[in-house]
């Protein structure tokens, strides 16, 4: 029999198998690192609990500290959360557009682009409830807007009623345009693909080409448009159709140097309104950097119905395609809209961007004055 302790330390003997210590373990430092005092190890080992022991209050101090860190955690997510959904509202706010809950979650913005974890459904309902109790957000007929814009869930709705009418001209027109040689796909773009649209809009569309007839194919969707007088002009522009952006196949990726909230929220829009078999797939896949400002976003990739045959290159034909481009991007290099720097015109054999007007640069801005009002800039 072995006595651990003393006579003095009034503990009471014990067996030695009851004592053995473990292979490779010391008793005397483990009282000295976990529990403090080698007296409340060995009470600890009798199943004694040593009285006014304050070294027993490690436990519950380790849970707390435990409990106090995931609710730290906890906290963050949600302050995390709430700053996705109110940043979300600020870019749709800085467009002048309301959003539904659904669109609130399914365009929750990653504002870097760096394609964080996607918010649940919930999760969004959840901060949407709470920050229009704080009067943070106002909810209106399904929609969800700043407090004090509610003047654009009412512009929203009117959209939307304006949208279909145009929409079923914009297809009509791309049934049409898919049969002409080169053109392989015709997408909604612009105010026709984000609904932005206003009773005297034009049908913006982005129109694929075959590689290396980009000018022929340019020059052959003019003049069919052209003849039947709804080419958008100067002097036209309700419901005619604006060819302001062309790519080739190879080209449809948009370009890096462009991406940002602003270009994320126009392409994550668009949608075919007549394709050739295989292009629209290819289309979403070159642009899937749409989904790092917006990872909720999910699109399955079916091709339209309208389908087109593909056509050949002869010398001719690449003769003429080389002397319209000559022609046109002289024509482009004279125009006063490409010197003025006031939008964005790209020009040359793989894409062609017309956007003298493009307003990205007063929609951020107006995106970064509203995260300030919001408290949530950076």
């Amino acid at each position: 029999m072995v006595v651990v302790g003393g006579e003095t330390d009034g503990v009471r003997p014990v067996k030695a198998d009851q004592s053995r210590e473990s292979p490779g373990r010391n008793h005397d430092d483990i009282a000295q690192g976990i529990f403090g005092t080698d007296h409340a190890y060995r009470c600890c080992l009798l199943g004694r609990r040593p009285a006014a022991s304050p070294s027993f209050q490690v436990l519950p101090l380790l849970q707390r500290t435990i409990d106090q860190t995931a609710m730290r955690g906890i906290l963050n997510t949600m302050d995390g959360q709430r700053k996705t959904v109110l940043r979300t509202l600020a870019l749709a706010d800085a467009f002048g557009w309301a959003l539904t809950g659904f669109e609130c979650w399914r365009f929750a913005l990653d504002e870097t682009g760096g394609g964080s974890a996607a918010l649940r459904l919930e999760e969004v309902q959840t901060v949407l409830d709470a920050a229009t109790r704080d009067g943070v957000l106002d909810y209106r007929d399904g929609h969800y807007v700043l407090s004090g814009r509610q003047h654009l869930i009412p512009e929203r709705l009117q959209a939307t009623h304006l949208l279909y009418g145009k929409r079923r001209k914009a297809e009509r027109w791309a049934r049409r345009m898919i049969r002409l040689p080169y053109v392989l796909s015709v997408f909604a773009y612009g105010s026709l693909a984000t609904g932005h649209v206003k009773e005297g809009s034009d049908l913006d569309v982005y129109v694929v080409m075959r590689t290396g007839r980009i000018f022929s194919g340019r020059v052959l969707v003019s003049l069919f448009l052209e003849v039947f007088g709804v080419r958008r002009t100067a002097h036209k522009v309700q419901d005619q159709v604006c060819l302001n952006h062309f790519a080739v196949r190879d080209a449809m990726g948009f370009q890096e140097d462009f991406r940002n909230p602003f270009s994320a929220w126009l392409w994550a829009r668009m949608y075919p309104l007549a394709g050739h078999e295989g292009v629209v797939g290819q289309f979403y896949e070159a642009n899937r950097w749409v989904h790092d400002f917006f990872p909720n976003l999910g699109r399955t990739n079916q091709d339209a119905a309208v389908k087109a045959p593909e056509h050949q290159g002869t010398k001719v034909g690449n003769a003429i395609e080389k002397k319209l481009g000559e022609m046109q991007l002289k024509k482009i290099e004279r125009n006063p809209l490409t010197r003025a720097n006031t939008g964005r015109i790209v020009a040359n054999e793989r894409e062609m961007i017309f956007h003298p007007g493009l307003p990205e640069e007063k929609v951020l801005s107006a995106f970064s004055a509203r995260k300030r009002e919001l408290g949530i800039d950076g």
